[in-house]
């Protein structure tokens, strides 16, 4: 602590050197604290061979190291069986008329600032009640029945009261019972209330109106908890509180989770800062005291964390101008209690999109991104963010526009035969990727027939066609695109027509000892189908050498 001052508001106060008395007495006050005598003993009597207690207690700063010290007729000196000389209880038991006297008790704080009790008086009667038998201690449940016994004896008849911290106590029911020696009493509390806790002693009086008490018995009825905490539901990083509330007396207070302590918790109340899905779990408030210890009812703190996002494909490829539509879906913790946000980003868009529940599970959420028409400022990173009250998930995808490639170049056809055509192409001048095959088109009278050419070293040769027949080709470079392969055709090139040659019979010579002649026929049906016709005739027996033979081979229509 720092006290300032100023000499010149001393001196405008008059006379300097009270004000600075005082101002020095302020001082030492504050430094060494208040200090006082907080509850004061009481005149004492009791018999021969009783037991009495003193009692008086200091309030101020630093109360732990209060010393205290017990005086008769203004000395320290007392009997070897008085307890307590340096405590709070002075006890003297087992009484005779050398103890009465003045008692007080001096207390001395750690700075040196004494503070003195008041003068009690003890008095020693031969013809007081003498306790024989005192009341107990009893730590017990709520609601349990407790029951105190005192026994005292006397000269004349006595009469037996109760008390509870020194006041007379009539709310419980008492027995008493005559004895030939004297008169025992019992006190009964039933259902004892947390209420109820206190010190107890009962008071014997004799028909001269003299009387004693007993020892102190403590009752400690444990705490009973009358607010119990609440479950709770959080998300990641909130800040929960559990509360729990308890009567009793001295009551320190404990919480636990899943049966171990959390430490650092003595307070009715337990607040988690910034918490983590590792504290969900089950809690329980433990109020104790002297008496024992009671359990609340547990609690159970659950922690949702931020939404489960289902990923999108790492990337996907679309033509240019066709459409692209992509659905990223989430799913709440656990069943938490809030709803989904869902935004996207791209290259070309901020949007933030209604979200649609699944109808067959109420903690899913939806939101579908569609873009009609792609174009090459489309392509780009794709992110969907999905958002609650604990947190956010994200996924991404890579859009790829793909573009078909150019047609190819210098198509032409450079030789023809009966039942084939040569081709040849170069490749394309914008093919936008690595080309996998080319795809050849055909027709004649007949549907557009295709022929995928996969090795192409700069010419091609199509054949099983028809003799003598018109036909009309193109050819187009293709690519594979994406993970499932899928084709993509480029442009075509341009269409060159052209007629096979008409055809001739060959002579098959695979045996020469026995030549064949092999003719091969085609014929359309009706149906416009191609109808292939091959027939095979034995010629003589004749030597090939003896040729040169001419075979000649008239169609019919």
């Amino acid at each position: 602590m720092t006290i300032q001052c100023g000499w010149s508001d001393m001196i405008q106060k008059g006379d300097g050197k009270l004000h600075l008395q005082k101002l020095l007495h302020d001082v030492i006050l504050l430094h060494t604290g208040q200090l006082s005598i907080s509850v004061t003993p009481t005149n004492l009597m009791n018999g021969e061979g009783g037991t009495v207690q003193f009692t008086a207690t200091a309030s101020g700063v630093n109360m732990r190291n209060f010393v205290y010290q017990w005086r008769k007729n203004g000395s320290r000196s007392l009997p070897n069986k008085v307890s307590g000389v340096n405590e709070v209880v002075l006890t003297i038991p087992n009484l005779v008329e050398s103890d009465e006297g003045v008692y007080y008790c001096t207390v001395t704080n750690e700075w040196g600032r004494s503070v003195r009790s008041n003068d009690v008086t003890l008095t020693v009667g031969a013809g007081l009640p003498l306790f024989w038998r005192h009341p107990q201690n009893q730590f017990v449940n709520n609601n349990d029945t407790v029951t105190f016994d005192c026994f005292a004896n006397g000269s004349d008849s006595l009469t037996i009261t109760w008390e509870k911290d020194r006041r007379l106590y009539t709310s419980g029911a008492t027995q008493v019972t005559t004895h030939s020696n004297g008169v025992s009493s019992s006190l009964i509390l039933n259902k004892a209330r947390v209420t109820d806790s206190g010190k107890y002693q009962c008071r014997a009086t004799n028909v001269d109106g003299d009387s004693a008490t007993s020892n102190e018995a403590e009752l400690l009825v444990l705490p009973q908890i009358f607010t119990n905490p609440d479950d709770v539901t959080v998300f990641i990083g909130q800040s929960p509180q559990l509360t729990c509330n308890a009567l009793g007396t001295d009551i320190v207070y404990q919480w636990m989770k899943d049966g171990v302590v959390v430490s650092g918790t003595n307070s009715n109340m337990l607040r988690i800062t910034n918490i983590e899905e590792s504290d969900e779990g089950l809690y329980k408030c433990v109020a104790s005291n002297k008496g024992g210890q009671v359990e609340s009812n547990p609690a159970t703190i659950t922690v949702y964390g931020p939404p489960i996002v289902q990923e999108l494909p790492q990337q996907v490829h679309v033509v240019l101008g066709e459409e692209f539509q992509i659905t990223c879906t989430a799913t709440n913790d656990q069943d938490a209690p809030t709803n989904l946000m869902f935004s996207w980003r791209s290259p070309r868009i901020v949007e933030f999109n209604e979200t649609t529940t699944d109808e067959d599970d109420s903690r899913t959420a939806s939101s579908t991104l569609l873009i009609s028409s792609v174009t090459n400022n489309d392509s780009g990173r794709y992110r969907c963010s999905v958002r609650n009250d604990g947190g956010s998930a994200v996924t991404s995808l890579r859009l790829i526009v793909e573009v078909p490639s150019s047609p190819p170049e210098s198509f032409n056809i450079i030789h023809v035969n009966i039942s084939s055509l040569e081709l040849v192409w170069n490749r394309p001048h914008s093919p936008h990727g690595e080309i996998d095959y080319y795809t050849v088109y055909h027709n004649s009278d007949q549907p557009v027939q295709v022929v995928n050419v996969t090795n192409f070293t700069g010419n091609y040769t199509l054949d099983n066609l028809r003799p003598y027949t018109e036909y009309s080709v193109c050819v187009t470079a293709v690519r594979l695109i994406g993970t499932t392969g899928r084709p993509l055709e480029g442009e075509k090139s341009d269409i060159v027509s052209t007629r096979t040659l008409a055809g001739e019979p060959s002579i098959g010579t695979a045996d020469k000892s026995k030549p064949k002649l092999i003719i091969n026929s085609n014929a359309c049906a009706s149906d416009g189908t191609m109808i292939e016709n091959k027939f095979t005739i034995d010629l003589p027996a004749i030597s090939l050498e003896n040729g040169p033979f001419r075979l000649v081979y008239c169609p019919f229509k």
